[in-house]
Parts: C-alpha cells; structure tokens; sequence
C-alpha cells in the first residue's frame, strides 16, 4: 500500500508561504527601499520616516495579545484571512498617501496592528495543532518563511521600485496579500487534523497537559511566563540592536562596505538557518537547554564584535548572533505549548510575542543612543552582551520544568 505524506506537511508549506508575506517582511524588512522615496514625497528627514517602521513594532505589540486571544477562540485560518485583507488595505492605502506624515504613521501602525494575526504567533499556533512529534521542527520549517521574507522581499522591493513608481510598489505587495498568500491559505489551511478526520503526528502524554483552557492572569502568576518572556525581550534588544546598526558599526571601525554588506547577508541567511536548526534540536533535547545554549553562542559572537572586529571574526560573530535571532518564531512557541498546553497557546504566546516586538522597537532605539552619547557602540555591544547572558541565566532556571 502506498504511503501518503502526512498533510501536516503540506500545513507548514502554507505556512512558509504565508510568512512569506507576513507582516514582518512586507511592512519591516522592506521598509528600507521606501526610506528614500518616501522622505522625498514627504520633505522630510528620513528619521521622521523610519519612524513609521517603529510604529509597526508598536502596533504588532499592542495587536498579538488580541489577535492570540482570537485564534484560541476563532482558529487561527479565520484570524489570518482577515489580517491578510486588513494588511492587502492598509498596503493599497499607504500607495495613495500624500501627507500629512501623520498618514503614513496611522497606515504602518494598523498595518503592524492588523498584521499581527499574520505573523508566526497565529501560524505556530496552526501547525502545533498538527504535530505532537516533530513540533519544533514543524514549527520552525514553517515560520522559516520570515527568514526568507526578510532575504528576498527588500531585494524584490528594491528592483520594482527602480522600475516603477515607489505607490506602484506598494499596490504590487497589496495584491500580493489578496491573490498569492489569501487564495493558498483560503484552500489548503486547516486549524486542526479533525476537520479532515486525521489525527496529529505522534502521541503525547496527557498528563502532562492542563485539563482546561489556561487564562492571561493564571499565566501571568507563574515563574514560566515571566522566565520566557524576559528571555525573549533580552533576546530581542540584543539581536535587532545589533543588526540594525550593524553595518555602520563594521564601517565605523575602518572596515569596508562590502564586507559590512556580508556580514549582514550572513545574519540573514544565518537567522533562517536558525529557525530550522532550532526547531530540530527542540524536539530532541530539552528546548530550554537548546535556548540557552543558542544564546551562549549569541553571546561569543557579542564579546568577538567588541574585543576583535577584523575578518573572519565578524563573519563568525554575525552568524552566531543571527544563529539567536528565530528563537521568537520556532523555540519560544514550542515551549509555550509545551508549558502551558495547546488550549491557551494562541492566548499565551500572543503576550511572550508582544515581549520579543517591544524589545525589537527597543533595541536599535537603544544601540544608536549609545553611540549618540559615547560617539562608539562598545557600549551598547556591552549591554547587548550583558542582556543576552540574563536571557541565558532565565533558560537554566527552566531547566527541568515541565
């Protein structure tokens, strides 16, 4: 008799192809082929401008403890398709704004807002639901879409808008919403395996589960939450800091362009290896132990960019911070369904990624600060170091629990 594959499979492919063209690669990862065109439509400075990008993290932030909340209740398939319309809207309103600026900070905000039912919070949630064994993998494989989203959209965005006006792109990645991402997920997502009469990959102890839905406040009493959500804001401020200044940090110290430009297409490619790496370490050790020690790794790279950043030492450095950088998309939801079971997990998962977006808004705020006052980033790659040896102490301290 032939074997079929297991349509849980087929549930991450939707699920890399959605993130894709999530909120992250259509709202922040191509913001910065907007940047130029943008302050010259607006007249204006272009740090008036990256304010908008911010505003996404804001409204992710403020968005994913609801749209969480949404996908416990409502499955996470309805949740998506109507953040992928409110994004498709947003994105053909952002073609259409003439000023004030205001206008562009209100779309990128209910962008990021809305969006936040696109993100890896509502696809984890999916694809969990699916797999007892193999879940991490499961999950990281799917929410490698991010990964690639962040690679090649700005490459994408960046070759339209040299051929076509920069409204025109923005009316391209509006359709992309409703006619790629919409039609996929509309056909071929299901929350669950019972809806087609499956059931999930593996078996699991059911002992080991809540026996009912766990609230925010029961949630938010425990050690767990707190543990994993400081964690993951370290994480975040450390990681996004670096990365965003990353470039003017290697050129700052007498390092050329090209290798700056590497060092940053290596954080890439090595934040999506990441998310899959992560996920399949996570199904076979205790995730807590692969978190830390991912972040252990994040931080030699750290302590190389401050002592030695010559050569081969920032290629090495970048790629074990990148290494770091899916812990929020494939390590943190697994322990969060691990922890706190699948009942609650929309519900939960949705304020820890509200940690990992508030310190992601945080942590290039913070770096260019540091430079600002210091003339230098020493002091901020000093922090970062500092944050991510915290984020390592709160992974032990979960060491064991169950």
């Amino acid at each position: 008799m032939k074997q079929t594959i297991f349509y849980g499979w087929r549930i991450v492919l939707v699920a890399l192809i959605g993130q894709f063209l999530s909120v992250g690669s259509l709202l922040v990862y191509c913001f910065g082929v907007f940047v130029k065109p943008l302050a010259e439509a607006f007249k204006t400075d272009r740090g008036s401008i990256s304010l908008a990008v911010s505003l996404v993290s804001v409204g992710v932030a403020l968005g994913s403890p609801i749209a969480g909340r949404l996908i416990d209740k409502l499955g996470g398939k309805k949740v998506i398709t109507y953040a992928l319309i409110g994004m498709s809207l947003c994105l053909f309103a952002l073609s259409r704004v003439n000023g004030p600026i205001i206008s562009l900070y209100i779309f990128y905000f209910l962008g990021g807002f809305i969006g936040s039912g696109n993100s890896p919070l509502a696809y984890s949630r999916i694809v969990a639901n699916w797999f007892n064994q193999h879940r991490a993998l499961a999950i990281g494989l799917g929410n490698a879409g991010v990964g690639l989203g962040a690679l090649l959209i700005p490459i994408l965005g960046q070759y339209l808008i040299q051929s076509a006006d920069w409204r025109q792109v923005y009316i391209i990645l509006s359709l992309a919403c409703v006619l790629i991402a919409l039609p996929i997920v509309s056909l071929f997502l299901k929350n669950t395996p019972e809806e087609l009469g499956l059931k999930p990959l593996g078996i699991i102890d059911i002992s080991s589960q809540p026996s009912s839905a766990i609230s925010i406040g029961a949630a938010a009493a425990t050690r767990t939450f707190w543990l994993l959500s400081l964690s993951i804001l370290c994480v975040a401020i450390s990681c996004t800091g670096i990365m965003t200044h990353l470039a003017a940090m290697l050129t700052d110290r007498g390092l050329s362009p090209q290798i700056a430009a590497f060092a940053i297409s290596l954080f890439g490619g090595a934040s999506l290896l990441g998310r899959i790496a992560n996920g399949f370490l996570a199904d076979r050790f205790h995730p807590s132990l692969v978190a830390a020690g991912i972040f252990s790794g994040a931080a030699i790279g750290i302590l190389l960019l401050w002592l030695y950043p010559t050569g081969f030492t920032v290629y090495l450095a970048t790629v074990m911070i990148g290494l770091a950088m899916g812990a929020e998309s494939d390590i943190m939801p697994y322990m969060v369904s691990r922890y706190f079971g699948m009942r609650s997990m929309g519900t939960v998962y949705g304020f820890v990624f509200s940690a990992y977006t508030v310190g992601a808004a945080l942590g290039p705020l913070l770096f260019g600060i540091g430079f600002d006052q210091t003339g230098s980033y020493q002091f901020s790659l000093l922090i970062g170091l500092g944050l991510m040896i915290l984020a390592i102490a709160l992974m032990w301290l979960l060491k064991g629990k169950e």
